[in-house]
């Protein structure tokens, strides 16, 4: 490898073009080392700002300071990236440092997230992999925190369009297709959760957000990757918590709901008396075991609707006129659950979620 003092300057193996017309260089760390060829003059290269220790923590030496530098077109980038392009609208070429006779940006960003944002223009189909794969959030955090710095609206779009359908968020048939609890291949709820903060995306990917954190109650703690969410996640775990069961015993009682609105009113058409009230409570009673391992309400209602259809429960609903109905009920509930998770997780204007308790009613 070739240094200057302590610092180590590599060429990206990937995207060090040599007809490329703009140079970006960035810190890096020992993995990017394996991805790049040594220098071989560096004598001539100018030093790049420190951008901090931490930034570093994975280098293999602290007082080593690895630096990589992609050669790439112009052209490529100033079309991404609104910011880039402004770089060159303000000034000339002539008026930017030049590194191999080419005009070199110097960027405070790691070099994995650089190398990811272009792999994101260049090679876009190494990045964007079939839903559900489990490398999906690593790969698309560099180019996602790239896209929101420089402005590649475009890109940014694409991208969080993307996590979307990793974490379907308008589609309740292909939710409960996907299965309520993720198996661990696919992509991990916390590794979300850190990027769409990180990349401050959590406008775009709330409903996202919403059903990774059901996910997290759907499983025991103890196999949280805690390290990764922050303090707001532990808060919104806590209020979903709450919610869920404050909604689900307000429903079942028939009460409307609290400030999220009326949820799903059974209405039996009874031939003869139904026990409703030993219904219900048998409802509460099991919630309240099954809960104490895991808050996949959704699950849970699944469940119930399996013994409603196999008249597991016939002792307490008169007929299969009743069957029927509370079976919608069950069933409906659980749909209005998943439409409400952006609720019962983020705080909302009770305006925006209240309907009225007749469209609501199951006859």
């Amino acid at each position: 490898m070739a240094t200057t003092g302590k610092s180590t300057r590599m060429h990206d193996k990937q995207f060090y073009y040599s007809d490329g017309s703009l140079v970006l260089s960035a810190h890096g760390d020992a993995k990017d080392a394996e991805l790049a060829l040594a220098v071989v003059d560096s004598d001539k290269l100018p030093v790049l700002p420190n951008i901090g220790e931490d930034s570093l923590a994975n280098s293999p030496s602290a007082n080593e300071d690895i630096i990589i530098y992609f050669r790439i077109h112009r052209s490529l980038l100033v079309e991404e990236s609104t910011v880039i392009k402004d770089m060159f609208l303000v000034g000339s070429s002539a008026e930017h440092e030049l590194y191999d006779g080419t005009p070199l940006i110097a960027l405070h960003d790691k070099a994995s997230d650089v190398r990811g944002f272009l792999r994101a223009i260049y090679k876009p189909l190494t990045i964007f992999l079939p839903r559900y794969s489990f490398r999906t959030t690593t790969l698309l955090r560099g180019p996602l925190l790239l896209a929101v710095k420089y402005q590649a609206d475009a890109m940014k779009e694409i991208i969080i369009s993307h996590l979307r359908n990793d974490w379907p968020d308008d589609d309740y048939d292909a939710w409960k297709k996907r299965g309520a609890s993720i198996p661990g291949e696919d992509p991990a709820p916390e590794a979300l959760l850190r990027l769409a903060r990180t990349a401050g995306c959590t406008e775009e990917l709330r409903k996202s957000m919403a059903i990774a954190y059901y996910i997290l109650l759907s499983v025991n703690p103890s196999s949280w990757d805690s390290e990764s969410l922050e303090t707001a996640d532990f808060m919104s775990l806590i209020q979903g918590r709450s919610k869920i069961n404050l909604l689900f015993m307000g429903w079942v009682s028939g009460v409307d709901g609290g400030p999220e609105g009326p949820g799903p009113l059974l209405r039996l058409p009874c031939i003869r008396r139904c026990q409703v009230a030993t219904f219900k409570e048998w409802l509460l009673a099991e919630w309240s075991k099954c809960s104490l391992e895991s808050m996949d309400i959704v699950r849970y209602l699944d469940s119930v609707a399996q013994k409603i259809e196999t008249a597991g429960i016939n002792d307490t609903l008169c007929s299969a006129a009743c069957r029927k109905a509370a079976l919608k009920w069950v069933m409906l509930m659980a749909k209005t659950f998943y439409e409400r998770l952006e609720d019962i997780f983020f705080a909302v204007n009770a305006s925006t979620s209240t309907v009225h308790a007749d469209e609501n009613a199951v006859d």
